[in-house]
């Protein structure tokens, strides 16, 4: 279940995610259901339609970062601050990069990514980097499908 509330005023959310309060500015905890598409209002796509990512981004940064955090709790606040600005740098990082958001999207269906496995075979081991420089390349949903619907009749 998502908060709510403001941990300092007491404030119910006017908006969602909630990261910062509105009445107070009060930097939120961290809502652990909160992914990082709805960090920046996207769809949960492969392809961002939305090309402010890094806009969005910055403007989180101003609201989230530690060293903006001046407040009677400013030992609390800054420890939200920190772990929700190391999140927000995360979830831009994995959304700004069409590998990392592929892989993403696959971990939120559910599917468990080991990027650290090797593989022996070395057939297998150069289709698999053809398959992510593919990903890698992929400039819309529709070139992903055909990666996907290829890697699938394999």
């Amino acid at each position: 279940k998502s908060q709510s509330h403001c941990w300092s005023c007491g404030k119910t959310a006017a908006s969602w995610p909630f990261l910062v309060c509105e009445a107070c500015r009060s930097v939120q905890p961290m809502d652990p259901f909160v992914d990082y598409f709805q960090i920046f209002d996207l769809d949960r796509t492969y392809e961002i339609k939305d090309n402010n990512l890094e806009g969005k981004y910055k403007d989180w940064q101003k609201k989230l970062h530690p060293n903006l955090v001046h407040s009677k709790y400013e030992q609390k606040e800054k420890a939200f601050a920190v772990e929700q600005s190391a999140h927000v740098i995360d979830a831009y990082r994995t959304l700004s990069k069409p590998l990392s958001r592929a892989l993403y999207l696959v971990i939120l269906e559910g599917m468990h990514v080991d990027e650290e496995k090797t593989l022996i075979d070395p057939n297998v081991l150069t289709e698999m980097m053809e398959i992510r420089e593919a990903i890698e390349e992929a400039s819309d949903s529709d070139t992903l499908k055909q990666i996907q619907s290829q890697v699938q009749s394999v």
